[in-house]
């Protein structure tokens, strides 16, 4: 069952293990981007201690161990560089990232916001949601169609809600600079947790 109210459910597998969550949500739809425009070559990730691990390291054979905070880097088997060898690379990351690591792979956006941004409030729990597309109303207005996962992980869904801060449902209406984003299952994201992720 969905967190929220949904207005529709993004085909994307959720996993086999409770691992795609909200912030997995997000670097899983900014990752699968990257793979279809065929530049995954340059993704890379931070884990919640700070470590980074990148695709293209963890194709060669970089793996980690994991020992309470501690992190070490080990040398295993090269992975397979097809899809699935992605995915099995993505579900290493969303294993050690979170709210709290989004922050090291992203900027602060002093700009208009755009699809592919996210909001985020770090945090055990916090929570993640992503812009999926952007709109002028034609008052002026800028909304938002948003997206999330939850936890347990759970599929990525568009969030439908009611109110004076919702337009025909689905179009949230972006904040300015002091204002905030309100969604149906999280407080409101205030407009300076709005984040973009670091090309690179």
């Amino acid at each position: 069952a969905l967190n929220a109210p949904s207005a529709g459910v993004v085909l994307l597998d959720v996993g086999s293990r409770n691992l795609q969550q909200c912030a997995d949500s997000v670097i899983r739809l900014h990752a699968e981007y990257h793979w279809q425009r065929g530049d995954a070559d340059a993704l890379g990730y931070h884990f919640t201690s700070g470590d980074l691990s990148t695709w293209k390291a963890w194709r060669r054979g970089e793996r980690f161990k994991v020992s309470g905070a501690r992190v070490s880097r080990v040398r295993g088997a090269a992975g397979k560089a097809d899809h699935a060898g992605f995915r099995d690379y993505l579900d290493h990351v969303f294993r050690y990232a979170g709210t709290r690591s989004l922050g090291r792979d992203s900027d602060e956006i002093k700009g208009d916001l755009l699809p592919g941004d996210f909001f985020v409030e770090g945090g055990g729990p916090g929570h993640a949601v992503m812009l999926l597309d952007v709109a002028v109303h034609p008052d002026g207005r800028r909304v938002a169609l948003v997206g999330q996962g939850y936890l347990p992980a759970q599929e990525f869904h568009v969030l439908r809600a009611a109110g004076d801060h919702v337009i025909d449902g689905v179009w949230f209406v972006l904040p300015g600079a002091d204002g905030a984003l309100d969604t149906p299952s999280w407080r409101p994201f205030p407009r300076s947790s709005a984040r973009r992720f670091t090309a690179r």
